[in-house]
């Protein structure tokens, strides 16, 4: 064999053996991303609400709930010993009242109108207060003004 040879083979095996370790290392999906079943979802996440999580010191988050009917619910922060789960709501991705004041019933960049948006917040909040869950939450308009969000009171709760 030359030299030349021994160098390709050397190199081929270092390329294969750091392959090799590459596919074992778990696979970590940037902030904004979930893996479930396999599938991989973008999920909507802002500086704010990084900011917000890190003054409660939530380090675990977009923990994944499976709901009924295959339906997947991706909450931005979970306190695993105090069963709480932290939700920072967007205006615009949950249906404010207080964004969508007039026209509730058109659809918007979504597909969905801000009422169907709304309901299906108060359903996921509704759920997971029967997994035994708190659930601490703030709009993103009043964290904006300084306030850092309440306790979610089960069902008939108007989240205002």
């Amino acid at each position: 064999m030359t030299m030349t040879m021994m160098k390709r083979f050397k190199c081929a095996a270092k390329n294969k053996a750091l392959a090799k370790a590459r596919f074992q290392m778990p696979k970590r999906q940037p902030l904004g991303m979930v893996s479930v079943g396999g599938k991989v979802y973008k999920v909507g996440t802002s500086n704010a609400e990084k900011d917000w999580l890190d003054k409660f010191g939530i380090t675990q988050r977009q923990k994944v709930f499976y709901g009924f009917h295959g339906k997947i619910f991706v909450v931005d922060g979970v306190d695993e010993r105090r069963r709480i789960v932290y939700e920072y709501l967007g205006e615009q991705a949950h249906g404010s009242h207080k964004t969508y004041k007039i026209n509730r019933d058109v659809k918007t960049w979504l597909g969905k109108t801000p009422n169907q948006m709304y309901c299906e917040t108060v359903e996921r909040f509704n759920y997971l207060n029967d997994l035994g869950y708190q659930v601490f939450f703030v709009w993103y308009l009043d964290n904006k003004k300084g306030y850092l969000g309440r306790f979610y009171r089960g069902r008939g709760d108007n989240l205002y």
